[in-house]
């Protein structure tokens, strides 16, 4: 066998080869989608009648000839169906659902008109043979025409609803429309043309052989306008060109072959060319996908970064505007109370003249409401700005600690004694020196205190200041006692961690309290580089609280 001998052996095998791997490259490409699917059932149909339809007429056998030729057009009018329903799919956007017509007519006509094929109604025996041996011409029976209209009728009515689709589809679409009619018009020209007219009207098969090759424009132009808007890069198709070279290298093997069992050799190193070939295509396909899957996700996450660079910076601004606002607030809160309990002071002290007593009286009312009010507002600004995570301490080191207990026990006795309850504060013997924010602290330990005494009805409250460590005391641990209300367990983990959370009892005793207090306390605490805490032994059984100091 020669390869000038074999060109058509040769032609055709390069096109069925070429039209399997374009199959494969457009289904790997994209799996689910329904229109590839589509294109590889009529790349693979196309490949299996190309071959039937070139054996039909290279075979001496004219028994098994006759029988390949009968496959041929049984395949014949499934491979029109292909095309439409390619060409449908392709124009539909791969619609899953078909319509009533497509299923309960279409399907059904072309599986009856492929049976009737493979029937001596359509070509009832062989009616002329070549000089080589090999079948010429058929007798043709009437069931033909059944098979020329159907065929004619999926081809023509794949070119209209492609023509129409071109016409009627926008700009940026009509270019993948316009490739798939180019290609449309030379695959059809040739068929209808060379392997259907010539032979049926004229008796001439001469270019029947070729019916893969006639179809090869049409697989190429469709292949391009699918992946053209798909995945697809100059790698998978220089792995597709490289699987292409070696099948045609397969192919020419094949046609030098001198026997049938060299023939078969070759045929199977063709076949396993062909089948690692698709998968090295799948593999690249893969490779590029989960790169191109990478460059995704590392630009989403550039833009997450910039979005987050942007963010930070209007943050910035919102933080300083917050500054701002709270600076403001501080000045607009403590302002007019401050200027409130100036003007009670000079009243009080006969700057504007001798007061009567009911005026004193009422001055002296107005100078506790604005002190009140003077440390709600401290309190809370303080607090917000903790909960913000700002940090509103100063520390300033050699601040002794006694006097400010003191300072705060003499100015909570009044209440005491109106409560009819006790107030000890134990002074230490020694001075205890720390390092602290003088204010904050007393506005910490006054509100610990201040707890105690509001929540106790009868009895009193004890402050007594201890050392902790041998010889050179490193922490100072001042304790609070009451006989109050005490606390339920499941409130005294949370008791100086949340803000606005106040126990039942607490709230019968003193409806106006607002929880901020113990919160802020535990705060400044901690940012005094020290600890706070309570133990009760439940509610009625007062309560205990702690306050650790580094010194």
């Amino acid at each position: 066998m020669t390869l000038i001998g074999n060109i058509d052996f040769l032609s055709v095998g390069i096109a069925i080869a070429s039209t399997t791997i374009l199959g494969f490259s457009v289904l790997l490409n994209n799996t689910k989608s329904k229109t590839n699917q589509a294109f590889f059932c009529f790349t693979i149909l196309t490949a299996v009648w190309g071959f039937f339809n070139l054996l039909s007429y290279r075979i001496t056998n004219l028994d098994l000839a006759f029988v390949f030729i009968k496959i041929e057009i049984f395949l014949g009018i499934w491979h029109s169906f292909a095309i439409f329903h390619l060409i449908y799919s392709f124009a539909n956007d791969g619609k899953t659902k078909l319509p009533f017509w497509y299923k309960r007519l279409l399907l059904p006509i072309v599986l009856f008109v492929s049976i009737l094929n493979l029937t001596p109604f359509v070509f009832s025996g062989i009616k002329s043979i070549s000089p080589e041996g090999q079948i010429s011409t058929l007798k043709v029976g009437p069931g033909i025409v059944f098979f020329g209209l159907t065929t004619l009728g999926l081809v023509f009515s794949s070119f209209f609803i492609l023509l129409k689709k071109t016409l009627m589809s926008k700009k940026e679409e009509k270019d993948k429309f316009i490739l798939l009619l180019v290609g449309s018009a030379i695959t059809f020209s040739f068929l209808l043309s060379l392997v259907f007219i010539l032979p049926a009207f004229f008796n001439n098969s001469l270019f029947v052989p070729y019916g893969a090759i006639f179809t090869l424009p049409f697989v190429l132009f469709a292949s391009y306008a699918i992946l053209k808007y798909k995945l697809f890069n100059i790698r998978v198709a220089g792995t597709a060109l490289l699987v292409f070279g070696l099948s045609i290298v397969g192919f020419i093997e094949v046609t030098q072959a001198t026997d049938w069992v060299f023939i078969v050799y070759r045929s199977s190193v063709l076949f396993f060319i062909l089948v690692f070939g698709i998968l090295l295509i799948r593999g690249v396909l893969n490779e590029v996908r989960q790169k191109e899957e990478i460059e995704r996700l590392a630009k989403e996450i550039q833009r997450a970064l910039e979005v987050e660079k942007k963010a930070k910076v209007e943050l910035e601004k919102l933080d300083k505007i917050k500054d701002q606002f709270m600076a403001t607030l501080q000045h607009d809160l403590r302002t007019p109370l401050t200027s409130i309990m100036g003007y009670t002071d000079l009243l009080l002290n006969g700057t504007y003249g001798k007061q009567n007593e009911k005026t004193i009286e009422v001055l002296k009312n107005f100078q506790v409401l604005a002190k009140g009010m003077t440390k709600k507002a401290n309190d809370f600004l303080d607090a917000t700005q903790f909960q913000l995570g700002k940090n509103a301490v100063d520390l300033k080191p050699n601040v002794e600690l006694a006097p400010i207990l003191s300072e705060i026990a003499t100015e909570l006795k009044f209440i005491a004694r109106h409560k009819n309850i006790s107030l000890d504060f134990k002074k230490p013997k020694t001075k205890i020196l720390i390092s602290a924010d003088r204010e904050k602290l007393k506005a910490a330990l006054f509100n610990i205190i201040d707890n105690s005494v509001k929540y106790t009805p009868k009895g009193g409250v004890t402050i007594t200041v201890a050392t902790k460590g041998a010889g050179r005391p490193v922490k100072v641990l001042i304790e609070v006692k009451d006989t109050g209300i005490g606390i339920v367990a499941e409130k005294i983990g949370r008791l100086f961690e949340d803000m606005f959370q106040r126990g039942e009892q607490a709230q019968k005793e003193h409806e106006t309290g607002k929880g901020i207090g113990l919160y802020l306390a535990g705060q400044i605490i901690k940012f005094h580089n020290g600890k706070v805490w309570a133990e009760s032994a439940g509610e009625g059984k007062g309560s205990t609280f702690y306050v650790e100091l580094p010194i």
